[in-house]
């Protein structure tokens, strides 16, 4: 599969891990980065006090 059909994939179902095969990004071999961080509960939006 090239990259266009991947993206008419993503145009198609709109799905995230059709945007991140489109990407290049492995979706299925990450588990063991998501064990890492799971404990942590820190939000990218959160301002602080």
């Amino acid at each position: 599969m090239n990259r266009y059909d991947m993206w008419d994939s993503f145009a198609k179902t709109g799905r995230i891990e059709d945007y991140l095969r489109y990407r290049g990004v492995d979706i299925y071999n990450m588990k063991g980065r998501e064990e890492r961080n799971r404990n942590d509960k820190r939000r990218p939006d959160n301002k602080g006090k």
